[in-house]
């Protein structure tokens, strides 16, 4: 497990060419494009300053596709060449169909919310029986149909004007619905009344004639007749999908690929020769793939440049995991890409997040269900969780065999114990009384060992990148290893063994002589890389102050740190109480005790299976990636094609 080694190629090529040359870049999916930077030896090499002529076609063959429901799929295009040509006469008549029949299915939906508006606005009219039509063109009175609170309605009564009156003719909870007349010749003041009773009025369309009943038909008509229409604007587009259907794929495949070119031209330089000049990178291992690609034409030329040739551009970061633990890359590249010329730490982290996962849910019956269920959930949604999801179950079913824990059933496998005889201490049961502190212990010399493996591993980078002060007077060097190391050694033998050495000489030379390296780790680091020939502004500053308010810092977030890991026991033993009470409960369910069981045990996963996850996921970021993870590198990105 680790990040792939990058070669920096530099193609030159006839400017016919870069089309086509483009085109197998994409199809070979692994060349990382970069933008040339200008240097003496591109002087006479010049941007490419263009439009993409083929976007308004593309454009036009995705609204095509759209409108049509056309679902693409990458086998579709199996059978189709770069070489193909689509026909533009062909593409345009089919938009235009399709334009058209869009426009007319936006007209008829549209008429078709407005009628179910006016059918809405008629089904309050319950106490008129006489032509709708009628009431809306007389001469002499002005009427409103609408709503208003029905509190208001008392304000209403107490007008009293016999130029004014409302006729009610539907209510419900907060509204009541009615007709409001008036004089012509008294509108402004009618309008004045509307909006102090909070009056909403509704427009019937004067299209509309006859009583409430009849209109209402009269909608549901005109609604079923452009539902019709719709139906048969939709069996057109139906008609040409099929007709057209390889055509449009055809076109839509050639459209793409020419529209993701223009994409990637932009990184390509053209000198007065036309040729072009672009750049990239390949990881080394696929370098005998590019070649086997572009050695059989003459079109092109390129040299291969190893990283430490390459001076001017800095290799993406690619990372190699096996399969096993693959999954956990989406954990590291949340966190941030990993420095090119780093580690890849995926491996580590899906074997310690699984680990903790598995002693903190540790139950085989739960275990076999989280497994399922990442299973499913992959297979299915092609989810990458999923795939964590079954490394952890993995884990808490075999956690689970040792704490002999069946969903919350604890004992069923006690004659398998009983006939192996491994171990007095197996299976180690979280819930009985001994084991409590054991657990506790175990969980802080878990987080010692990974905190020790962190430190570890930032001394490591820190040398192989020559960073030597780093790796020697840091709180994560080798200094902060010998004091913080030889504590815990010290402290287990007292624990385990009852053996003190913790000796003077011990604890000045193990543990005080590295703390006060630490402690003065500027002026030492200044010393070593020789800093003190640079300007003052370049030097760290060191005053003792900053010193010894940072090395109670360090020394709290030893201490912090260290018992962060508690929560793993924690959590455990909240587990398995939490299953404790599903079976107390079960018990005094009596009959129905099988259902409790049942949706306890879902409780309990749904619920720890999520703080469990999480306190995981916590335990790495912030006390292992933070030691010795720098992501600062950019991801491997290639041209390709993505249909």
């Amino acid at each position: 497990m680790s990040i792939e080694t990058m070669t920096f190629v530099n193609v030159i090529g006839n400017y016919s060419y870069l089309n086509e040359f483009l085109y197998n870049l994409m199809n070979f999916k692994m060349f990382h494009i970069e933008k040339i930077k200008k240097t003496a030896y591109t002087k006479n090499f010049k941007i490419l300053n263009e439009q993409n002529p083929h976007l308004n076609h593309f454009n036009k063959i995705k609204k095509i596709i759209e409108n049509l429901k056309i679902e693409i799929k990458n086998e579709d295009f199996i059978n189709f060449s770069f070489k193909d040509e689509y026909d533009e006469n062909f593409l345009n008549d089919i938009y235009e169909k399709i334009m058209l029949n869009e426009k007319n299915k936006v007209e008829i939906i549209e008429k078709i919310n407005n009628l179910k508006n006016s059918f809405n606005i008629v089904s309050h009219i319950k106490n008129f029986n006489s032509n709708i039509d009628v009431i809306f063109k007389a001469n002499h009175i002005d009427v409103y149909f609408g709503k208003m609170p029905l509190e208001n309605y008392s304000k209403l009564n107490e007008l009293k004007d016999e130029n004014f009156f409302f006729i009610p003719q539907d209510k419900d909870e907060n509204f009541l619905w009615g007709f409001y007349i008036s004089k012509k010749t008294e509108t402004e003041k009618a309008m004045d009344i509307l909006k102090e009773i909070n009056f909403v009025e509704y427009k019937i369309a004067s299209t509309l004639t006859g009583n409430p009943n009849l209109v209402k038909n009269n909608i549901i008509e005109r609604i079923n007749t452009l539902k019709d229409k719709l139906k048969e604007l939709e069996t057109e587009n139906l008609k040409m999908k099929n007709e057209n259907k390889l055509n449009i794929l055809k076109s839509y495949y050639k459209l793409k690929i020419l529209n993701d070119i223009y994409n990637y031209r932009k990184f390509a330089l053209v000198d007065e020769n036309k040729k072009f000049n672009i750049c990239g990178f390949v990881p080394t291992s696929k370098l005998k793939i590019f070649n086997k690609i572009f050695n059989n034409t003459d079109e092109i030329v390129f040299e291969f440049l190893q990283n430490e040739k390459n001076k001017d551009y800095s290799p993406p970061v690619k990372l190699k995991t096996c399969k096993l633990f693959k999954p956990f890359e989406m954990y590291v590249l949340t966190y941030g890409v990993p420095q090119y010329g780093s580690i890849n730490p995926s491996g580590f982290i899906g074997l310690i997040y699984s680990l903790i996962f598995g002693i903190m849910f540790g139950d085989c019956g739960q275990g076999l269900i989280l497994f399922l269920a990442g299973l499913f959930a992959w297979k299915k949604k092609k989810n990458k969780l999923g795939l964590i999801l079954t490394r952890c179950g993995i884990s808490s079913i075999i956690f689970g065999f040792l704490f002999d824990s069946i969903f919350g059933f604890e004992g069923l496998l006690k004659n398998f114990w009983n006939m192996t005889k491994i171990s007095s201490h197996l299976p180690f049961h979280l819930l009985k009384p001994s084991n409590s502190i054991p657990i506790l212990i175990i969980s802080c010399a878990i987080g010692m060992f990974l905190i020790l493996i962190s430190i570890s591993i930032n001394i490591f980078l820190n040398i192989k990148s020559k960073n030597f002060a780093q790796a020697i007077f840091s709180h994560n060097g080798l200094a902060g290893l010998l004091a913080y190391g030889g504590f815990v050694v010290a402290s287990l033998f007292l624990i385990l063994f009852k053996k003190n050495i913790f000796s003077p000489i011990f604890i000045v030379l193990i543990i005080i002589v590295p703390l006060v390296a630490v402690f003065f780790s500027i002026p030492l680091s200044n010393l070593l890389e020789k800093k003190s020939n640079l300007d003052k502004t370049k030097k760290e500053k060191f005053t003792i102050s900053s010193a010894f308010f940072n090395m109670i810092d360090i020394l709290l977030s030893y201490f912090t740190n260290t018992l962060s890991f508690l929560r793993i026991g924690g959590l455990a033993l909240s587990h398995a109480a939490l299953m404790l009470v599903v079976m107390k409960f079960a018990q005094m369910a009596s009959f129905a005790s099988p259902v409790v069981i049942i949706f306890g045990n879902a409780f309990v996963i749904l619920l720890e299976g999520l703080i469990v996850s999480i306190q995981a996921l916590r335990l790495i970021y912030y006390e292992i990636f933070s030691r010795f993870y720098k992501s600062n590198g950019k991801p491997f990105t290639p041209i390709k094609l993505d249909f």
